[in-house]
């Protein structure tokens, strides 16, 4: 003969202890909200097209502001980790950041990508020096002997 699932739970929960529990009218403890601890910000990737300068020149400062900002102290500069990678063949930036940072890293963005100066002109080769006079000649060779 089959047993239902109910009797046996009943049969298990008598064997534990557990019908005196249940026959109690006990209120149960008022039920918690936990909240679940904070965690890390959604990093996302941005990607953001570089017009004037390199990629590798952009990323290259965006990280050195990633460091500092790091050893500055948490959460006073920006909100979770961050990375800057470059990508040279399209001249572009990869940002993983969380999107509350993206101001930070958009000015020092639009400080770095501006046009270059023109160029200067080429250097203009120093002047020789004149030659030697037959008298100043005599004069140093007198000076180097003694």
């Amino acid at each position: 003969m089959k047993r239902s699932w109910t009797v046996c739970f009943l049969a298990a929960l008598m064997m534990a202890g557990g019908v005196a529990a249940m026959s109690q009218e006990t209120n149960p403890p008022p039920a918690t909200v936990q909240t679940p601890p904070p965690g890390p910000e959604k990093i996302e990737p941005v990607i953001i097209p570089i017009h004037h300068a390199k990629a590798g020149y952009v990323a290259y400062y965006l990280q050195a502001a990633i460091e500092f900002a790091e050893n500055v102290g948490t959460n006073q500069v920006l909100k979770g980790k961050s990375k800057a990678l470059p990508d040279d063949r399209a001249n572009q930036v990869i940002l993983l950041t969380a999107k509350e940072n993206m101001p930070f890293f958009g000015r020092i963005i639009h400080a770095l990508d501006v046009p270059a100066n023109e160029p200067s002109p080429k250097p203009t080769p120093p002047a020789q020096p004149p030659a030697p006079s037959q008298a100043g000649a005599a004069a140093a060779k007198d000076a180097a002997q003694q």
